[in-house]
């Protein structure tokens, strides 16, 4: 398991300490008076396998937050699964789910290839969440 890099714990900070407060962050996050729960470093399985920010609203609507301070790379669609799995087996209420995956990562462009990586995840887990959203942190 990779350990967070200061720029993500700060990243982290900033999202939990804003919402609510920042509008450029409602989109990511869902707007404050819609949230029945928002926390961060959630604990998903065994280990160090931990949630950067996960947020529920009132209509059911999941959102598993990545942050990363590093290039795109396929090891965190994997992360991304893992913990998409975990929702589904654990949290329990509500039954009927939408799960919307977010990847934030510093300042980075995608490639074609990765853009197909990501379209490839998207089909595949359709059948329970939302396409994977990226947002490139700007």
């Amino acid at each position: 398991t990779k350990t967070q890099s200061k720029c993500e714990a700060e990243l982290e900070y900033f999202f939990i300490k804003n919402i609510g407060f920042d509008e450029r962050l409602d989109p990511i996050t869902g707007k404050l008076d819609e949230l029945s729960f928002f926390g961060s470093q959630i604990f998903a399985g065994v280990g160090k396998r931990r949630i950067d920010i996960l947020t529920i609203s009132k209509e059911n609507k999941i959102r598993l937050i990545e942050l990363k301070d590093e290039e795109f790379s396929e090891y965190q669609l994997n992360q991304i699964k893992k913990y998409i799995l975990w929702i589904r087996q654990y949290i329990r209420e509500p039954k009927e789910k939408i799960i919307l995956p977010i990847l934030v990562i510093n300042d980075c462009e995608l490639s074609s290839s990765d853009l197909e990586k990501i379209k490839i995840f998207n089909e595949q887990n359709k059948s329970y969440l939302k396409n994977l959203k990226f947002s490139n942190g700007k």
